[in-house]
């Protein structure tokens, strides 16, 4: 359905469809960056035994947040780069 064109394929005032795509990983690159350093890690170190539990399972909903737009940003990344890959 797609063609893949090389940059040879362009003009000189055009972008070539490798650049366009390494660009579009890129910008997806980023977003992940940006997730992973959202990650943060709760303090652990003044809790006792019967908090601990109590505490990482307050820490799931943050944890199944980052899981999930992990995987949207993935999926919106794989579509639309997936066609133009051969």
């Amino acid at each position: 359905m797609y063609q893949h064109m090389a940059d040879e394929d362009y003009g000189e005032n055009e972008i070539g469809f490798d650049r366009m795509l390494a660009i579009t990983d890129g910008a997806f690159a980023f977003a992940m960056t940006l997730l992973a350093l959202n990650l943060s890690t709760p303090n652990l170190l003044n809790l006792s035994e019967s908090e601990l539990p109590k505490t990482l399972l307050n820490e799931i909903p943050q944890f199944a947040f980052y899981v999930e737009s992990f995987f949207i940003v993935w999926f919106i990344g794989l579509v639309t780069t997936a066609p133009y890959v051969s």
